[in-house]
């Protein structure tokens, strides 16, 4: 049964399903209501069950439904002015007293991190409408809600689950260290200690480490625009992969980066890694680099030569990534898009199909 409702959660979080039937009503009175209804026809199942493992079930379902209300909230809070944020914030705010978001048994639920996240989110950012990108300012902010609005258990894994998705997610926040010190302050005996040392011990290696050889940072100063690239390589034959630093396939991707590297170095091919990170995202940009060994260029797209890559690899504004392409020694775009060094077969044949071109 569990199961069954996370997936369908999930299934309207990415819309691919409507177990709810909620997924295109604006109302939010009756989104409260068809969500409300359908966890309590749940809950009804749990009556001859005991009574903690009840608690525990029955707020996990609560947890669940809540975190479709937030996905229903955020996706209609802006489409139809002042009237209709009203008329979400008046249901979302009874619907979150009566759920608790510190009653103990939401630790145990698979949802409670992403609701209380959603929560501090909406508190902080959606309703004020304010727009903040830098990531340890955002932190901070998230952070001292926890600690305003949680307590006991529930507070020490929120703060807990932020401090460890730093390292699971791969962003590499260097203001984790600084709450991890405020987390201990809090709660110097956690049990969770060691599990957080580890991560924080990862923060910090990653954001001291040097770059190694071969990974080269190439100034965006030197090449504004896609043709000023393509005159930078001609006479060579370019892989390009188009990745950014929150794009978790790209990242992915990085683990089948070593037989390409061993076929650019024997075949004199060039590997060049183009990020469409926001300028922000710089410095962990290029720490990234290091961090996967991406040997090759590594060029952040701004200005222009940003607008040259959308143009040319995107389809209608949107730029769907990791994307790959090859350009040959003529400097034409010989395939594009090209396969992805998870196939290093079908690239291999690509890239000495390019070599052919002079």
């Amino acid at each position: 049964m569990l199961f069954r409702l996370e997936e369908d959660v999930l299934a309207l979080r990415s819309r691919r399903g409507d177990a709810f039937g909620v997924a295109e009503d604006s109302s939010a009175v009756s989104v409260c209501r068809r969500l409300t209804e359908y966890g309590d026809s749940l809950i009804r199942n749990l009556d001859k069950t005991d009574v903690a493992f009840r608690n525990c079930v029955s707020q996990d379902i609560k947890l669940q439904l809540a975190l479709a209300f937030q996905n229903q909230y955020l996706g209609f809070y802006y489409r139809g002015g002042a009237q209709m944020r009203k008329e979400w914030d008046d249901a979302y705010r009874p619907m979150m007293e009566k759920l608790g978001l510190n009653r103990r048994e939401n630790v145990f639920s698979s949802a409670f991190s992403e609701v209380i996240s959603y929560a501090s989110g909406i508190d902080l950012f959606v309703r004020p409408g304010l727009r903040v990108t830098e990531g340890n300012e955002m932190n901070r902010m998230i952070f001292d809600w926890y600690e305003s609005n949680l307590e006991g258990i529930c507070r020490e894994v929120a703060m807990r689950d932020m401090i460890l998705g730093d390292v699971e997610g791969e962003r590499f926040a260097t203001g984790i260290p600084a709450l991890y010190e405020r987390f201990k302050a809090l709660y110097p005996d956690s049990r969770y200690r060691n599990e957080m040392e580890r991560a924080v011990a990862k923060n910090v290696a990653f954001n001291t480490a040097e770059l190694p050889d071969g990974v080269e940072i190439l100034s965006s100063d030197s090449i504004r625009s896609f043709d000023a690239l393509v005159e930078r390589y001609r006479d060579k034959v370019v892989f390009i992969d188009i990745w950014a630093t929150w794009c978790g396939p790209c990242r992915a991707s990085f683990a089948f980066a070593r037989p390409l590297q061993e076929y650019a170095r024997a075949n004199g091919v060039v590997l060049l890694y183009l990020s469409i990170d926001r300028p922000e995202n710089e410095d962990l940009w290029s720490k990234m680099a290091g961090y996967y060994h991406l040997e090759g260029d590594h060029l952040l797209a701004g200005g222009e030569l940003l607008k040259d890559v959308y143009r040319i690899f995107g389809h209608n504004g949107a730029l769907y990534i990791p994307r790959c392409a090859i350009l040959n020694a003529r400097g034409e775009l010989q395939f594009n898009p090209a396969a992805s060094p998870e196939d290093m077969a079908a690239l291999e044949e690509q890239l000495e199909k390019a070599s052919e071109i002079r």
